[in-house]
Order: structure tokens, then sequence, then C-alpha cells
């Protein structure tokens, strides 16, 4: 796979396709060790490990939900059986809790800003990926019955799922955040979750990767800010009490 150097966002924008196409975007501020990987796979547990852990932490998350600990948007009613684990997920993922879901947006500026914004890594190299994803893994509100009808954890095959968003007056921060964020998930069993999304055989033709050399990321971060695409706004706000209610479950299990 090609490593392609961009010094702006002007370069960047000549890969965009068509709004609607398969594209999906990714930024990473750094070199990760463990790159578009998810947070629950980046350890050195065991499979069997990690999902006793994933179900335990799902299961504490579950339970601050119930406490009104953590405040999510509830789905309308579903015949599917495990409509609200799966948007409880979504929502869990965009809190920061460690999960099997990595997270893609359709927004390039988005993505962009994920590999730029963090100041303390300025010295570091930012990567941004393009992903071409197959059509026949999409998943979206008329396609939801071909994994829903499982609960998340026992999903054995990959998939790039859209979420349907449930808007109303209420702040509901995880559901905010995928909002602002245009947030897309890719799910996929744990065990293909321990190795890198691109370096799988079934994807590593279908991504671009990009680097950021740290002398361009103050400049991109301008030109975001001009499109106003700021922190504020990606993150719609910090809740420093869901913030530590999530550290901790995130401590308690990993």
């Amino acid at each position: 796979m090609k490593k392609i150097l961009i010094k702006s966002l002007k370069e960047l924008e000549q890969y965009k396709k068509n709004p609607g196409s398969i594209q999906f975007y990714r930024g990473e501020s750094k070199k990760y060790e463990t790159p578009i990987m998810s947070g629950i796979n980046r350890n050195d547990f065991s499979i069997n490990q990690i999902k006793k852990k994933e179900e335990e932490i799902f299961k504490l998350f579950s339970r601050k939900i119930s406490t009104k600990e953590i405040i999510v948007n509830n789905p309308y009613t579903s015949e599917l059986k495990y409509y609200n684990e799966w948007y409880w997920l979504c929502q869990a993922q965009h809190l920061k809790l460690k999960t099997r879901l990595i997270d893609f947006t359709v927004d390039m500026k988005v993505a962009l800003f994920f590999a730029v914004n963090e100041c303390k890594y300025d010295d570091e190299e930012g990567h941004f990926w393009i992903f071409n994803c197959p059509e026949e893994i999409k998943i979206n509100e008329n396609k939801f019955d071909k994994i829903f009808h499982k609960h998340p954890f026992e999903c054995i095959d990959s998939f790039m799922i859209n979420p349907v968003i449930f808007q109303n007056d209420d702040v509901f921060l995880g559901e905010k955040r995928m909002i602002r964020q245009y947030g897309r998930f890719f799910v996929q069993s744990i065990e293909n979750g321990k190795t890198p999304l691109f370096k799988q055989d079934k994807f590593k033709n279908c991504f671009h990767h990009f680097i950021i050399e740290p002398k361009y990321k103050q400049k991109i971060r301008k030109e975001l800010v001009d499109s106003c695409f700021l922190s504020d706004w990606i993150y719609y706000k910090n809740d420093f009490r869901i913030d530590a209610v999530i550290k901790n479950l995130n401590e308690i299990c990993f």
C-alpha cells in the first residue's frame, strides 16, 4: 500500500469521491503500534480473555445507564431483538468506552481533524486513511435485520454500520457526537479484530494511506478552523462526570 504525503486540505480533497460513494475516512494523530484497530483489541489479552472483558464492561455500562450515571438515548421500538444493544454500543463508542467498534466518518474534514488536532503530537506524523468499503458489507436501515437479530458480541462477519439517529431536544452526549462527527462504525469478530483492518487479506487493497508531516499540522488545523471544524463542535461538549465514569469502567476491565 502506497503512502501519500499531503500538505493541505486541498491536496487531500482531490482523492474524495462523490457523496454517497463507498468512501469512509479515519484520522489518527500519530503512528500507533496498532493503527485502525478497536480499543478492546489493543492489548495483550487472549481472545477468550477479551471476550470475557467485553461482556463485563458492557454489563457495567448498562448498569450505569439503569442508575442514570450515564445517559444514553433509546431507539424507537423495534422488532429486532438486539436493536437497543447495538444502539447503546454505538453511543458507548463515542463516550470513549472500549468496544469492538472502529470509528470511521463520511466527512473527510472530520477525519482530518482527528489527524491533526492533538497539539501534544505536533512533533509526530499524522495519519489519514481512506477506506473504499465493499458495498456488500455496508449496513444501513433497510439492512439492519441482517445483523441486529444477534447480539453484537455474536458478530462473526465484518460490517460497516450506518446507525439511525433519533434526534430530540434532550442532550445525549454519545448521540450528539455521532451526529456531529458523521460517525460510522466498523464491526467484526474479536478474532479478526486482532489484526489491524488495513492488513486483513479481505480489506488490505481497499485502503489509501496519507501521511501529514509535523510541519504541516498547524497549517491544516487553521484550514479546518476556517471551515468551522473546532474541537468544541466536533465533541459537542465535554462532560467531565461522564468522562470519569467511563474512564473508571475502562480501568476496571482493562
